[in-house]
């Protein structure tokens, strides 16, 4: 009965040990991980949660398209979402997590394991500047009328001849004002030298009758 008792305490105290054992190594070896990356209302999301990881120590890198997104160290949990910036365009998510207690328990998410396709359609920029060429359009019919308004200015300079002309006249009557019957004096120099013709004749006869009279 001794012996009995003896070997049931040993083997009650040996499975209290494995028992505590077992509950102390739990936590350590039940590493969880969730990540996933797909398109959460028209956005590029990743989405990590770590559960059951050391309590310090552990190393955490996010990248997107190459650009480092998040470094850090987190403890037993951890959780966050992150945004891939322009939803247009596609992108790809990279995790590096790195346990501190056992390299087993680190992991790198694949390659294209966490790429996201385009999530929301680009809206066009260039559209609302077509509506503007036809506005360019009729301007240049505009500018063709100010061509023929120009082209009847030039039949308006052409009087400026005839003004000159008349001008040219009263230019070459103005020096025979100065001299006094410059184009009339032609005509009246006969009249006046068959007047002082006549007149001196007329002298001579009345001295010749004057002297007959004294004689």
């Amino acid at each position: 009965m001794q012996f009995a008792r003896t070997v049931g305490a040993t083997l009650g105290a040996a499975a209290v040990i494995v028992a505590t054992g077992l509950i102390t190594s739990l936590p350590a070896s039940a590493h969880d991980k969730t990540v996933w990356a797909k398109c959460v209302d028209e956005k590029a999301v990743l989405h990590v949660d770590l559960k059951s990881y050391a309590r310090q120590g552990n190393e955490l890198t996010v990248s997107v398209d190459g650009k480092e997104l998040d470094k850090r160290t987190f403890g037993a949990d951890f959780a966050q979402r992150y945004d891939g910036g322009d939803a247009t365009a596609p992108h790809s998510f990279k995790v590096v997590v790195k346990a501190s207690d056992n390299d087993k328990y680190s992991f790198t998410s694949k390659e294209g394991e966490l790429d996201v396709p385009v999530c929301a359609e680009r809206v066009p920029t260039t559209e609302p500047s077509a509506p503007g060429t036809p506005s360019s359009e009729p301007s240049t019919p505009s500018s063709e009328p100010s061509t023929p308004s120009v082209e009847p200015s030039t039949p308006s300079s052409s009087p400026a001849p005839s003004s000159s002309a008349a001008v040219a006249p009263t230019t070459t009557t103005a020096p025979p004002a100065e001299g006094g019957l410059a184009n009339t004096g032609a005509s009246i120099a006969i009249p006046l030298v068959i007047g002082l013709v006549l007149l001196g004749g007329g002298v001579a006869v009345l001295v010749v009758q004057r002297r007959r009279a004294k004689a």
